[in-house]
C-alpha cells in the first residue's frame, strides 16, 4: 500500500519531495483526529457498558466536558509529541502512518459498536473493522497485534457487563472476522514469499539474557515516550547480562510499578481510570513485536 501511494504521488505531481512530506503530514493530521474521536468515545467509560446519561450524572453532569478535555489533551500530545517527528518527517515511514490510520479506524469502529450496546451492534461494524485491518496489514505487519488490542479494549470496555462465559463468546464472535483476514494475509504471504518468517538467529545470548534485554528495551521505549531526549533513527544497546544492572533494574521497577498502580486505578470512581489502564495495556502490547530479538 505505501508503494501504491508513492506511485500515485509520482504520477500526479512528479518526484518532488515536498508532496511526499505533505502526504505524511496529512496522514498525521488524520491520525490525530482519529485519536481524538477514539479517546472521546472511551473517556466517559468506567468499566461497564457504554456511556449513558446516568454515567455522566454520576460525575456531577461533567461527563461530556470531561470527555472533551481528556480527548483534546490526548490528541494534542499525539500531534505534537517529539517522538513522532521521526515518522512524520521521514518519507520512508509512510507505512507506519498508514498502519496507524487503519488500526485507529478499526479501534474506533469497535468503540462505536460498543456504544450501540455491544455485541448487538450495526451489521456494518462486522466488516468495516476487518477491512481496516486488511489495509493496516498491507501497510505494515505490526498490525498483526490488532486482535490483542481489541481483546484488551473489550475486556476493559465491558469489564462487568456479562458473565465470563457470555463475554468470551461475544468476544470470539467479534474477533472471528479479524482472524479470517489475518489467516488470508498469512496465506498470501507464504504463497508469494514461500515462508512466513526467517529466523536469522544471530543474537548470541542466553534465554535469560534475552529477556533481561527485553526489559531494558521496553524501558528505553518508555523513557523516550516520557522524556523524548536524544532521539535518533537508530539506537544501539550494550548487552544485558545481569538483573542488577541499573538500567535493567530501573526499567523493571518502572514497568511493574506502573502496571500495579494503573491496575488499581482502573476501578477508580473517575472516567480516566479504565482509560489509563487500557492505554497502558495498548502500550505494552504495541511493544511486543519489537521484543523478537531472535529475528535480529
Amino acid at each position: 500500500l505505501p508503494m501504491v501511494c508513492y506511485a500515485a504521488v509520482v504520477r500526479w505531481v512528479g518526484h518532488q519531495p515536498f508532496y511526499f512530506h505533505l502526504l505524511n503530514i496529512f496522514l498525521h493530521v488524520l491520525n490525530t483526529l482519529l485519536v481524538y474521536a477514539l479517546v472521546r468515545g472511551l473517556a466517559p467509560i468506567e468499566s461497564g457498558l457504554a456511556p449513558t446519561p446516568r454515567t455522566h450524572a454520576n460525575h456531577g453532569g461533567k461527563g461530556p466536558a470531561s470527555s472533551f478535555g481528556v480527548a483534546f489533551i490526548a490528541a494534542a500530545l499525539f500531534a505534537a509529541h517529539p517522538v513522532h517527528a521521526q515518522t512524520v518527517n521521514f518519507i520512508g515511514a509512510l507505512g507506519d502512518l498508514l498502519c496507524t490510520f487503519f488500526v485507529l479506524i478499526a479501534l474506533l469502529v469497535e468503540v462505536q459498536a460498543g456504544r450501540g450496546v455491544w455485541p448487538y451492534a450495526p451489521t456494518s461494524s462486522y466488516w468495516l473493522g476487518p477491512i481496516a485491518l486488511a489495509g493496516a496489514l498491507l501497510s505494515k505487519e505490526l498490525a498483526l497485534i490488532l486482535p490483542a488490542l481489541l481483546v484488551a479494549l473489550w475486556a476493559v470496555y465491558f469489564g462487568r457487563s456479562d458473565a465470563p462465559a457470555s463475554k468470551i463468546g461475544a468476544m470470539s464472535r467479534r474477533l472471528a472476522p479479524y482472524l479470517v483476514v489475518i489467516a488470508a494475509y498469512v496465506a498470501v504471504r507464504m504463497a508469494v514469499l514461500g515462508y512466513f518468517h526467517k529466523l536469522n538467529n544471530q543474537f548470541s545470548a542466553t534465554f535469560y539474557e534475552i529477556n533481561l534485554f527485553r526489559i531494558r528495551l521496553a524501558g528505553a521505549y518508555l523513557e523516550k515516550l516520557i522524556w523524548p531526549d536524544g532521539l535518533s533513527m537508530y539506537y544501539a544497546f550494550r548487552p544485558t547480562r545481569s538483573l542488577l544492572q541499573p538500567e535493567v533494574l530501573l526499567s523493571l521497577v518502572v514497568i511493574a510499578g506502573l502496571t500495579v498502580a494503573l491496575w488499581h486505578w482502573r476501578r477508580a470512581p473517575i472516567p480516566s481510570g479504565p482509560l489509563a489502564w487500557l492505554g497502558w495495556l495498548w502500550t505494552l502490547l504495541a511493544l511486543l513485536p519489537l521484543m523478537n530479538l531472535r529475528a535480529l
